[in-house]
């Protein structure tokens, strides 16, 4: 899992600051967090995939801004990390695509709709 919080850059609303007793996880200058139909988006960093949107938690924690569960600041963001399932990854993306009907076949499949369709006209 990769943690996040949700701060405003003051102490009393750090939640890892609060818990680890420290600030050096607020490295992310560009503050964003986790909203309502989120989850299953993609967390970047530099650029990258790192993390799959999972869940947050909040309004219980001393330094939540509010006691409410709203996503503020203070509360905790979780993602699934994509590097633990790499390898999962990388053997689905390399498997052989679905083989595609062959231009034969789809000719022969016109030509029947074809011959089909005049023999009811005539009639």
């Amino acid at each position: 899992m990769l943690a996040y919080d949700f701060d405003n850059g003051l102490p009393e609303n750090d939640a890892f600051g609060f818990f680890l007793a420290s600030m050096i996880w607020d490295w992310v200058k560009k503050k964003f967090f986790l909203a309502s139909g989120d989850s299953g988006g993609p967390t970047f960093i530099e650029g990258a995939i790192a993390g799959v949107s999972s869940f947050t938690l909040g309004g219980f924690f001393p330094v939540d801004i509010d006691p409410f569960f709203n996503r503020s600041f203070g509360e905790f963001g979780f993602d699934t990390r994509v590097s633990t399932y790499a390898s999962w990854i990388d053997g689905i993306l390399s498997r052989q695509s679905v083989p595609e009907p062959s231009t034969m076949f789809g000719s022969f499949l016109v030509m029947g709709f074809g011959i089909l369709s005049s023999k009811r006209k005539k009639n």
